[in-house]
Order: structure tokens, then C-alpha cells, then sequence
């Protein structure tokens, strides 16, 4: 190992969007990587790179009503429950990579996503995290 350091940053031919998608594995890993963020560039934009989180996407369980065979009323839905692998993207401000610094990345383990990263040495942003996430309870019935 020569002790570079590196930035890896996903092309693309046009913005990403504002629709959920489903991030390819190399981005989760980046994802995981890079501090919860990823780094594309869009064709003609120079040293210019779009940060962008990976947020919870959230589809509506309908509401159904049943009966059981002994005569008792069975509700359930009525909420909204989180993709396991969907995703909203949410932006930051674009950056140059002129300010991007050098970090010794510490090995790191995600136990829900089984996924590890090994020490490493990267180039990231300054920037804090600028993604806020609500926490809401599972059954939730308020629209949102």
C-alpha cells in the first residue's frame, strides 16, 4: 500500500433527481464510507460534486377491516412504514473539490446493513451534516 488517499465519485450523464430510488451496492458502500453521503458529478460540471444522504423513503400500508370466523372486527394499516432498500435522496450544496480535505477513515461495522468498511484513507468535505431526519412511531395515523 502506497498510503494515498482517495475519493470515489459516481458520473452521471444528468441530476440524479428528486424522485426515491434504489441505490446500486458500490453506493450504499459509499454511502457508508464517506460519513452518510455520496459524491456524483454531473457531465460539464467540472471539479464541481453534488453531496447527497440517503433518506428514509416511506410507501402508505392502506387501511383494511376484516372479521375473523368468530365474529371479532380486525383493523390494521393506516401508515406509513419505511423501504428497506428505497431511498430519498437529500442535497446539499454543491462543493469543489479544492476543499476537500484528507481523513484516516477508522474500520467500521453496520450491523443492520452487513457491512463493513476497512481503515482507510479518503478525501472528504468540511461540510456538517446538513440531513435531519423525523423519527416517527411505526403506526403512526396522522398523514404526513
Amino acid at each position: 500500500m502506497r498510503g494515498g488517499y482517495i475519493l470515489w465519485i459516481v458520473p452521471l450523464e444528468e441530476k440524479l433527481g428528486a424522485e426515491d430510488f434504489r441505490p446500486r451496492l458500490f453506493e450504499r458502500y459509499l454511502h457508508t464510507m464517506y460519513y452518510g453521503r455520496v459524491y456524483y458529478w454531473t457531465k460539464g460540471k467540472g471539479t464541481i460534486l453534488t453531496p447527497v444522504h440517503f433518506g428514509t423513503a416511506e410507501r402508505y400500508i392502506e387501511e383494511s377491516n376484516w372479521f375473523e370466523a368468530d365474529g371479532t372486527e380486525r383493523s390494521e394499516g393506516g401508515y406509513f412504514k419505511p423501504y428497506l432498500r428505497v431511498k430519498k435522496p437529500i442535497y446539499c450544496q454543491e462543493v469543489d473539490l479544492i476543499n476537500f480535505i484528507a481523513d484516516d477513515r477508522d474500520e467500521f461495522e453496520v450491523e443492520n446493513e452487513k457491512l463493513s468498511i476497512q481503515k482507510c484513507k479518503i478525501f472528504r468535505d468540511k461540510l456538517n451534516s446538513w440531513w435531519k431526519e423525523k423519527k416517527q412511531p411505526a403506526n403512526n395515523n396522522s398523514n404526513i
